[in-house]
């Protein structure tokens, strides 16, 4: 018969799976910003104002992205304690 896990091994999975939804979560809003300036970049007429405007929407999405990014870098340090409670996560 299986023993049930001790909540240590609990803990360590959920937040192991939790980091990694953290980093899906990143990568997912770094290829919108990209998303966008292709998009109006491909577009039938080739205007150059469309091309502008997704460079100018990029352009104020990366702020964005690195502040969230420092943000959640910032939250995993102080959720797991130590950056070797990280390194046994993401090894």
């Amino acid at each position: 018969m299986r023993e049930d896990p001790g909540p240590e091994q609990v803990g360590l999975v959920y937040r192991a799976v939790s980091a990694v939804g953290v980093t899906e979560d990143v990568l997912v809003r770094f290829i919108v910003g990209y998303d966008i300036l292709v998009d109006c970049w491909e577009r039938p007429l080739y205007s150059k104002y469309a091309f502008l405007g997704a460079l100018r929407s990029a352009a104020q999405m990366v702020p964005y992205e690195v502040s969230i990014g420092l943000i959640l870098i910032v939250r995993l340090v102080s959720t797991f304690g130590s950056t070797k409670a990280i390194a046994r996560i993401f090894p």
